[in-house]
């Protein structure tokens, strides 16, 4: 089980545990390195980091809320309440540009955008050097609260997500996962593939 660290504030994000986001699905050839780490910050919100070793990202889109997919993206999918019935999930995905996408949904859904919804896209900070990219995310639990109708957190409890790498038009269409997705097609939107993580 994946173990979510209380950190003081996003810029302890490094002490969090590494999420190896190392199963290819769907026989993808492309493999990039990339990973996530998971924190919580007590009264704040949970703060996401997620990195990749990639020369050249596709980043074609620049704006918010677009189908970053289509890039090379990095992104997290997470029901921060599973324990409420019949709620979906958050999905957040980026690209090497900041452009995010931020929408809520269950499986097999029209998934709404967060704006659609009256919400807002969290706060993100890319990251990007010559061999590598990445970003910070910060989803603050207001942004949960509206959601769920709850934000409350403490030690043991569980959420279920998910960390991803693809590039679906990219020179080489990949699908790298945190855990294994036995799915017919490319799809990541399957919830019932999260894993769990605990709050300490």
């Amino acid at each position: 089980m994946y173990k979510i660290k209380t950190i003081n504030d996003i810029s302890e994000i490094e002490k969090g545990n590494v999420a190896k986001i190392n199963i290819y699905n769907w026989n993808c050839e492309y493999q990039p390195i990339a990973f996530a780490k998971m924190c919580y910050i007590k009264d704040q919100g949970f703060a996401v980091l997620l990195s990749c070793e990639e020369k050249d990202p596709l980043a074609t889109y620049t704006k918010p809320n677009c189908m970053v997919c289509e890039d090379s993206c990095l992104e997290v999918f997470a029901n921060f309440k599973p324990n409420i019935v019949d709620k979906g999930y958050i999905s957040f995905e980026a690209n090497a540009n900041g452009s995010l996408l931020g929408e809520y949904g269950k499986a097999g859904e029209k998934r709404q955008r967060l704006i659609e919804m009256g919400l807002y896209n969290p706060q993100i900070t890319v990251c990007r050097t010559e061999s590598e990219w990445g970003y910070t995310l910060f989803v603050p639990l207001d942004l949960i609260e509206k959601v769920y109708g709850n934000a409350e957190f403490q030690n043991g409890d569980i959420i279920k997500a998910n960390f991803f790498k693809c590039g679906d038009k990219t020179k080489q269409p990949h699908y790298g996962s945190f855990t294994k997705i036995e799915w017919e097609h490319p799809s990541f939107h399957q919830p019932q593939f999260f894993a769990d993580m605990i709050i300490e």
